[in-house]
């Protein structure tokens, strides 16, 4: 194999910029929602700062887990109505459900 034909093209700083703006926006949006959080856990309802915290780094492990999971069903399920729509219509009655349930 030559070195020609094994070096990757690199992407011009523009694009990456450009890239990576666009997320820019959803980490200070999700930053501030768990920064706020955090002081809502701790100072409105009690908790101690640990629990909060740990309440936390669970739902982010979770979502570390159970994400590449669910994609990975969604991707290889075949229907009628498409790969998503399907999970998509019962996530929503299940959460409605669930909120009924609740109220």
């Amino acid at each position: 194999m030559s070195a020609t034909s094994a070096a990757s093209p690199k992407a011009p700083f523009r694009h990456i910029l450009a890239y990576t703006t666009g997320d820019g926006a959803n980490s200070l949006v999700l930053n501030s929602i768990f920064g706020f959080s955090m002081l809502y856990y701790t100072e409105a309802l009690g908790l101690d700062y640990k629990l909060a915290g740990l309440a936390m780094s669970v739902a982010t492990f979770w979502d570390a887990i159970a994400n590449p999971v669910m994609g990975h069903i969604t991707d290889n399920t075949r229907s009628r109505f498409g790969r998503r729509h399907p999970y998509m219509l019962v996530g929503g009655d299940i959460e409605m459900f669930v909120a009924l349930l609740g109220a």
